[in-house]
């Protein structure tokens, strides 16, 4: 009598790892300490980082992260401090976050230029950024949202082009036809014609001038407020022609990235040397002068738009009026 062979038994499938208790944090039952010690990390072809090290500790309640440090592909430094602790007598929300993260040295430029590859980045150059970041939450993935904390960016040299023009060659043809409009004006007598050419060639000059702003100095500050919208509590640039000081906010939109959420801010500027020039003889700029020689423009910009795609329209319409006016 012939028999089948028997067919062997599929293995069951795997199940899920049980929920911890709701009076437990996700990491119950594991407790130790774990010291880093990795050469190199790749998380995306324009992050990298090495040399990191730190100590992780895992308590009953706690996790801590103490003096964990990296170098950046970039060639800047992170340093955090922090921790994640558990409160079972604060179910609604009983995950705390603290931490203290330090970057310095940090060029934003490749970040800029992986969200639009098109684009030159707003503002190039080497930052420091310091910020404290404290939150709850009712699981560990909702503190990325929940967390608040002011943010402090300070450079001591780069290039802003957020206010950039986009009219760099047309400006640089305007100012030709300007010129030749200079020339027709004096032989034909007309002091009209020569007026409105010299408007001209300010504002095509203006604009490659604030297109591109070498600055000496570079400071903002941010604060998160609870409905996570970041106020900018601070914005200076100071550059050998420009000055510019201001306020403003960040506002929060659920799933969209910081650089997108919409951006109001409003600066007072004030010029001096060359752009002061220009803009007097667009006659948008007031006599008085601080003790620094920056005279101030005629009235407060307002700039729109995001972080990765600054609004300049009012700028452009101040320009425009002053060469019809």
């Amino acid at each position: 009598e012939s028999r089948r062979p028997q067919q062997p038994r599929p293995d069951p499938a795997p199940q899920p790892a049980p929920a911890p208790p709701a009076d437990q944090p996700v990491w119950a039952g594991i407790t130790g300490q774990l010291t880093l010690g990795l050469k190199k990390v790749v998380y995306s072809p324009t992050f990298t980082a090495s040399d990191i090290a730190g100590t992780v500790r895992i308590g009953p309640a706690a996790m801590s992260l103490e003096n964990l440090r990296a170098v950046l592909g970039d060639g800047g430094g992170l340093k955090v401090d922090g921790g994640l602790d558990f409160d079972a007598q604060k179910p609604a929300q009983p995950y705390a976050l603290r931490a203290d993260v330090a970057l310095t040295n940090v060029d934003p430029g490749p970040i800029f230029r992986s969200l639009d590859p098109a684009k030159p980045a707003p503002v190039e150059g080497r930052f420091d950024l310091t910020t404290r970041v404290v939150g709850q939450a009712a699981e560990p993935a909702g503190l990325a949202e929940a967390a608040l904390g002011d943010v402090k960016l300070t450079s001591r040299g780069g290039t802003l082009r957020a206010l950039g023009v986009k009219v760099n060659a047309a400006a640089e043809n305007t100012s030709k036809l300007a010129a030749v409009a200079g020339i027709i004006g004096s032989i034909a007598g007309s002091g009209t014609t020569v007026k409105y050419a010299d408007r001209v060639r300010a504002a095509a000059d203006v604009s490659k001038q604030l297109g591109a702003i070498q600055f000496d100095q570079l400071n903002v500050v941010l604060e998160r407020d609870e409905r996570n919208n970041f106020a900018i509590k601070d914005l200076t640039l100071i550059s050998p022609l420009v000055r510019m000081v201001g306020t403003g906010q960040i506002t929060y939109q659920p799933g969209v990235s910081v650089w997108r959420q919409p951006l109001l801010v409003n600066l007072q500027l004030g010029a001096r040397e060359q752009l002061a020039e220009n803009l007097r003889t667009l006659k948008l700029l007031g006599e008085s002068s601080d003790p620094l020689g920056y005279a101030p423009l005629i009235e407060q910009l307002r700039f729109d738009g995001s972080v990765q795609a600054i609004g300049v329209s009012q700028l452009q319409n101040l320009l425009n009026r002053a060469l019809t006016n």
